[in-house]
């Protein structure tokens, strides 16, 4: 809990320019977009290749969104 405790700490005091931020952006844009095929690949029920087609993962998740409603 102290890690994420921190990182929130650091990520406050980056927006207010107090400090540079120890998770830039950039890193973990793969990481979303590991998750993000993942997710497409489930709901296809396909492999996904990276990069993936964003428009198709955006009308994937807006589907899915109208299901749970």
């Amino acid at each position: 809990m102290e890690e994420y405790i921190a990182l929130l700490t650091n990520f406050a005091a980056a927006v207010r320019g107090e400090e540079e931020s120890v998770t830039p952006g950039r890193s973990g844009i793969g990481s979303l977009a590991l998750a993000n095929a993942a997710y497409l690949s489930a709901w296809k029920g396909e492999r996904i290749a990276l990069p993936f087609d964003g428009e198709e993962y955006a009308e994937c998740l807006a589907a899915k969104i109208l299901q749970e409603k």
